[in-house]
């Protein structure tokens, strides 16, 4: 089955988008599309750009008529306000990952669609293991 990964940042989030999606890429996998809502520069991002584009990811989750086959991440400074605005969205179900075991207990009790990831609480590190864990989670 055919998996999207629909990836989202602020200013804050975007070297670390843009390593994310390579690294997905990196896979080689067929079965793995991305697509990047943005934003698509270190231009600063207002709390009302980030509505907007945590809107635009949370409108393909939720549109998807096959279950399962869309993932969102949203890669922000604290991934607060993505998890927050996202899951005003009946349809979806995020959790502020701050390590790998939080994305893997999420998908388990509660069946996640979406991460938001804030850069400014977890390392390098540790967002390479969450990332390892959705790709887990959805293979």
């Amino acid at each position: 089955m055919s998996k999207t990964f629909v990836i989202g940042c602020d200013n804050y989030g975007y070297n670390t988008k843009m390593d994310v999606s390579r690294d997905i890429r990196f896979l080689n996998n067929p079965n793995f599309k991305i697509k990047d809502i943005g934003t698509h520069s270190l231009a600063v991002t207002s709390p009302e750009d980030v509505l907007q584009l945590v809107n635009k990811l949370t409108d393909i989750i939720s549109k998807e008529e096959e279950p399962n086959t869309v993932f969102g991440i949203f890669i922000s400074e604290t991934g607060l306000e993505a998890s927050i605005y996202a899951n005003k969205n009946s349809k979806i179900k995020c959790v502020n990952a701050r390590s790998e075991h939080d994305v893997a207990i999420a998908k388990k009790k509660f069946n996640i669609n979406m991460v938001s990831i804030g850069i400014s609480f977890v390392s390098k590190f540790s967002i390479n293991k969450i990332i390892e864990e959705i790709i887990k989670i959805n293979s």
